[in-house]
């Protein structure tokens, strides 16, 4: 790995783990107060907003240390898969951009979506005491917003192969759309919910600026359902959309 000019020294890296730790503990609480707060709507309304406090915090990180690493960046290019536990198998691919701000430590940014197809069964109510069972053809469109902080693992196969471990928190978005089998009307599902992410890979050296990779890992999330504009509500507690992914791509150095 290339070496980067005025890079903080081991205090302040120390420091910035301890931060972490206090975000990722933090997160946790704020998954617990979001998942029961369907009948809370002030609650739920105040932990949104500590959620987008906690992501602006996140964001301002590579804004600190960008004047000390603008000769080690690299941006990447990935899909795969992902079997989340309430929609199933189905693509995801995305980009992610990051930088070194120490020999082996770098903080990054991800854009990812997933798309899957399945039939589900589903309860449809046009109000709060009319509900009926629907079949739908359910197509299931999520889109995740990440700020992760990566480590690389020195050499333990060859010097070609950087394996490394990565965690992340950020926001997802699930748009469902629900096809009716027994008619033309279509029925929606929109959420979002906190996320947290654990990974693993290995980067293969390609050349001097490009290297190709490998991930591994879980997502941990939920959805709280929602009604989409024409007050139709698609009945049911949360789709949780936790679960594993792997991943290809290409990265380059900028």
């Amino acid at each position: 790995m290339q070496k980067v000019k005025n890079a903080p020294d081991a205090g302040i890296i120390l420091y910035m783990l301890e931060k972490a730790i206090l975000i990722l503990n933090y997160a946790k609480d704020v998954c617990q107060l979001l998942s029961p707060c369907r009948n809370k709507p002030r609650r739920n309304f105040m932990t949104k907003k500590i959620l987008i406090i906690l992501l602006a915090i996140l964001s301002l990180i590579p804004i600190i240390f960008s004047q000390e690493s603008l000769n080690v960046k690299y941006l990447e290019v990935k899909g795969g898969f992902m079997i989340p536990w309430g929609t199933g198998f189905g693509f995801r691919g995305g980009v992610q951009g990051g930088f070194y701000f120490d020999q082996m430590v770098s903080i990054n940014a991800n854009i990812d979506y997933y798309r899957a197809t399945y039939t589900t069964e589903a309860e449809e109510s046009t109000s709060p005491i009319d509900t009926r069972k629907i079949n739908s053809k359910t197509t299931a469109n999520l889109f995740l917003l990440i700020i992760g902080a990566r480590i690389d693992i020195p050499y333990i196969i060859a010097d070609i192969i950087q394996p490394y471990a990565q965690i992340g928190v950020g926001y997802d978005w699930l748009y469902n759309i629900y096809e009716k089998t027994s008619g033309q009307q279509n029925y929606l599902f929109i959420g979002d919910f906190l996320l947290f992410q654990l990974e693993i890979g290995a980067q293969l050296k390609l050349g001097e600026r490009t290297y190709a990779f490998l991930n591994l890992g879980y997502t941990f999330s939920g959805v709280t359902k929602s009604k989409n504009p024409e007050e139709t509500l698609i009945v049911g507690e949360k789709i949780d959309v936790s679960g594993f992914y792997s991943q290809i791509g290409i990265g380059f150095k900028l």
